[in-house]
């Protein structure tokens, strides 16, 4: 059985954090990761100008952008790309928003497991699919 990919673009600037990512995406079963990192919003905003990615992992505290408006920054700039919030506050409201704004799902880190990571991604990939087929109805 062939494996998929899935190519994904990663934003965080810790890279004890960036490094437990990539550990996971290794253990998910049947699936290859081709993914590509950046440090601050910016230089993300700007590689996705320029690459496509099918998802896109995203830290809420980076050098340049901090909170819910890192997300809100990132959906504006590519509103049909499906976006995975990772962060290290546990705070149920700001959860409830991002759901709210569009967030393909929130996970904690120190929470995160391979099983849960690939999950997550493949869910957000196909959430957007099912919504790319209804706007075409």
């Amino acid at each position: 059985m062939q494996k998929k990919t899935i190519k994904l673009l990663l934003i965080e600037d810790n890279p004890g954090d960036a490094r437990i990512v990539e550990e996971n995406l290794k253990d998910v079963p049947g699936i290859d990761f081709l993914l590509q990192k950046t440090i601050r919003l910016g230089e993300g905003i700007t590689l996705l100008k320029k690459e496509s990615f099918d998802v896109v992992l995203l830290d809420l505290s980076l050098p340049d952008s901090q909170g819910l408006n890192t997300f809100i920054k990132m959906k504006e700039a590519f509103p049909e790309l499906p976006i995975v919030v990772l962060t290290g506050f546990d705070d149920e409201n700001q959860a409830f928003e991002a759901y709210g704004k569009g967030v393909q799902n929130y996970l904690m880190k120190g929470k995160i497991t391979a099983k849960l990571l690939g999950h997550s991604v493949q869910y957000a990939i196909q959430k957007k699919m099912a919504m790319s087929e209804l706007e075409k109805k």
